[in-house]
């Protein structure tokens, strides 16, 4: 039986999404996109069968209605909640439909729809006689695995009946049997050889080892091999006992549907790009259909490439009909969440920041005049790559045509010449209604500084708070000519690459580092801590004040 479209409607996230369904399916969306509810919604299709036949008073007379206790599965114990816009009733709720090819090839469709039934119960309602019926709620073979995050592993595992194992499967717990369906596959050679075979092509030397004596025993001992040490079961490593639990549950049980939400999670990116390749081989051993959300550019651009497998972009609860978006290079930089949260938004000045904590940019804009209430800030990771900045740039300025987009990025110790320059690089690409700033200083921190700003923060002479800063600056010379050393090499290989004029490190700190090319990151707490300890009392210098005023920033204009 192979699933060629499944349609979701009406549950949780999810208002109404159909996928046709191919060997691999990719789901990718910003938080709350609905990527998790249609993952849940499959399995919790299939739990709701397998719990009607085993309530039933027969194989053939499934339950058609459940109490929340009878599910094997549930998403939320609110049961009642988990349709799309208000509370199931009496005559509305969810509703799951699946179009597969049957054993005669021949194309056949098959839903379930639930409501709210008496007593708080929960009514079902399908066609009892369908094959489809049948498969799902097999209780001697799993239809679907659900493996929802990363899934590690219990410390010990005592030997389970196959009942409890299969029912934790159902549960979406599978992750804590891996001891126990190991076990089972130590007693099928063939199925275990296919499980070493895979996982060598992954780990080149993997073994792995599992024995139980139920006379001596009480927990299952399982061991695994990476290179010429065997090492207990949960001591391997993440992206090890990842890829082993998801192909000894394939292998052991093959089912119809695996289903992933976010395998990827904390994976080394060269790991990712191997649990792909072994999920396709996966699919090709046994059959096997896979659904998985991830954020990963890494398993983006693995699944997108191959032809056996489809990627599908989920927005608040829809399917975004076309992929015209890099979806693959917003998921890079870590902006598709904010993309999302954008989308239709009325005009607002989109504030790009490297740094994810914006608060000292917040008061900087501020103390320009700026109003915060218009401004909306998007935290990613590559502000160096013109090329990639200026696709984003273009698709966040494509949502509204009154928006603007404002780019923050640390001077780093550039000289004036260096700083024109690359700002002049920025503009000649960026596209119309973006502004670029390249801050005269460090970094943010820098800005708050200032022997300026420290004698407003803290009401003393500016005198005493240039005595203050540049005692500070000669404690700490050492440290920081190690840091705007590397900062220089960073942003010969990062911007400055293709500037003829740019400066030596030796002209730029001399004998001395000076303010100028002092790190703020550096200086703020140790300038902070000297005035706490001359007694000046104020509650931090990361405060709004006249003499963060810049030119450059205060001319910017807001949208109306």
């Amino acid at each position: 039986m192979k699933i060629s479209k499944i349609r979701i409607r009406s549950f949780k996230n999810i208002e109404d999404v159909t996928l046709d369904l191919d060997d691999m399916n990719l789901l990718v969306g910003g938080n709350n996109a609905g990527k998790s509810s249609f993952i849940q919604g499959i399995h919790f299709t299939i739990s709701a069968l397998r719990s009607a036949k085993m309530h039933g008073k027969s194989a053939n007379m499934p339950a058609s209605t459940l109490g929340v206790n009878q599910f094997t599965f549930l998403p939320t114990q609110e049961i009642m909640e988990i349709n799309h816009w208000f509370p199931m009733t009496q005559d509305y709720g969810p509703k799951f439909d699946f179009e597969y090819f049957d054993e005669d090839g021949d194309l056949q469709d098959f839903r379930l729809s639930l409501y709210r039934g008496k007593n708080a119960n929960v009514s079902l309602n399908f066609p009892k006689g369908s094959p489809f019926f049948r498969a799902a709620s097999d209780v001697r073979a799993p239809f679907s695995v659900y493996v929802p995050g990363l899934a590690g592993i219990p410390l010990a595992e005592e030997r389970r009946a196959n009942s409890i194992v299969q029912t934790g499967i159902a549960q979406g717990d599978a992750n804590l049997f891996l001891r126990n369906v190991l076990h089972r596959l130590e007693k099928e050679p063939l199925q275990m050889q296919a499980l070493r075979t895979l996982m060598r092509n992954i780990f080149p030397n993997f073994a792995v080892e599992t024995k139980f004596d139920e006379n001596v025993n009480q927990f299952i001992s399982s061991k695994v091999r990476l290179g010429g040490t065997w090492t207990p079961l949960e001591m391997a490593g993440t992206g090890c006992l990842q890829a082993l639990q998801l192909a000894a549950y394939v292998i052991l049980y093959e089912p119809k549907l695996l289903l992933l939400d976010e395998p990827d999670a904390h994976l080394h990116p060269g790991n990712q790009k191997l649990l792909v390749e072994l999920l396709f081989s996966l699919s090709e051993t046994a059959g096997t259909q896979i659904i998985l959300a991830s954020h990963s550019r890494h398993v983006f651009d693995s699944i997108k490439n191959n032809p056996l497998g489809s990627v599908y972009w989920l927005s608040d609860g829809s399917l975004v009909e076309d992929l015209d978006a890099d979806v693959g290079l917003l998921l890079e930089l870590g902006a598709l969440d904010r993309f999302e949260e954008l989308r239709n938004d009325e005009p607002k000045v989109l504030v790009f920041a490297e740094d994810e904590k914006t608060k000292k940019l917040e008061i900087l804009l501020q103390s320009n005049g700026w109003d915060m209430e218009k401004c909306k800030f998007v935290s990613f990771n590559g502000v160096d790559n013109l090329e990639a900045t200026k696709i984003v740039v273009e698709y966040f300025l494509s949502m509204n045509e009154e928006s603007k987009v404002f780019i923050y990025r640390d001077g780093d110790g550039m000289t004036p010449d260096e700083r024109i320059w690359a700002l002049k690089r920025y503009e000649n690409v960026l596209p119309d209604r973006c502004k670029m700033f390249i801050s005269t200083l460090t970094d943010i921190e820098h800005f708050f500084c200032g022997p300026d700003h420290v004698a407003e923060i803290c009401e003393i002479d500016e005198d005493e708070a240039f005595a203050i800063v540049e005692g500070v600056i000669d404690e700490n010379q050492a440290k920081l000519s190690s840091k705007m050393t590397r900062k220089r090499e960073d942003l010969k290989f990062k911007i400055l690459r293709n500037f003829q004029g740019r400066a030596n490190i030796d002209n730029i700190i001399g004998d001395r580092v000076s303010f100028h090319y002092s790190l703020g990151k550096i200086l703020l707490p140790q300038i902070e801590g000297r005035l706490r300890e001359l007694g000046h009392n104020f509650r931090s210098l990361v405060a709004p004040s006249a003499a963060l005023r810049v030119q450059e920033i205060e001319d910017f204009e807001m949208p109306d």
